[in-house]
C-alpha cells in the first residue's frame, strides 16, 4: 500500500521519494486548514438608539429651515428631571461648529442629524420619536418602550 503511494507521488512530483512524501504531507495539511477555517462572521448592523418618523422628519426640516441659519443641522435630545414624574425631553438646536460629546449618539435621517444626550441614552434606547397633528394639539410624541408611566398632563415620565 505504502509503495503504491510511494509510486503514486514519484509521478506526480517527479523528485526525490522522501522529498516528495514530506511535500505531499505539507500540501494536504494547507488544503485540509484551509478547508476548516470557518468563513468570517458577519458583523450584525448596530439597531439605531432612536428612530425618527417621516411626520416627525419632515416637521424637524420646517423648524430648521424656518430659523434660517445654515449652521443648524439638526437636534439634540435628552432627558431632565421635570414635571410630576419625574423626567420630561428636552431638544435643542445643534450647529456644524457644536461638537459632540464623547458618548453621545448620532442618528442620521435624509440630512437632518439627531444627538442622543449621554446621559439620557438609557432612558432613549429604542424611542421612536414621531409627530402628532389633530384638532386640539401639534407635538413631538415619544414612544418610548422603556417608560413605566406618565404623569396625568403627558408632561413628564418615569422608567
Amino acid at each position: 500500500m505504502f509503495k503504491l503511494a510511494l509510486n503514486t507521488l514519484k509521478q506526480q512530483h517527479n523528485f526525490k521519494p522522501y522529498y516528495n512524501f514530506c511535500q505531499a504531507v505539507q500540501e494536504t495539511n494547507k488544503n485540509t486548514e484551509q478547508a476548516q477555517q470557518k468563513p468570517a462572521r458577519k458583523r450584525r448592523e448596530t439597531p439605531d438608539f432612536m428612530k425618527v418618523s417621516k411626520n416627525a422628519q419632515k416637521r424637524l426640516e420646517e423648524l430648521i429651515s424656518r430659523k434660517n441659519d445654515d449652521q443648524i443641522v439638526g437636534v439634540k435630545i435628552g432627558v431632565r428631571e421635570r414635571g410630576c414624574s419625574g423626567l420630561t425631553y428636552t431638544m435643542n438646536y445643534i450647529k456644524e461648529t457644536d461638537k459632540k460629546a464623547k458618548f453621545d449618539e448620532e442618528v442620521t435621517t435624509n440630512g437632518i442629524k439627531v444627538i442622543l444626550d449621554s446621559k439620557a441614552l438609557i432612558a432613549l434606547v429604542g424611542t421612536e420619536m414621531d409627530y402628532v397633528e389633530d384638532d386640539l394639539r401639534a407635538e413631538f410624541v415619544f414612544n418610548n418602550p422603556n417608560s413605566k408611566g406618565s404623569c396625568g398632563c403627558g408632561e413628564s415620565f418615569f422608567i
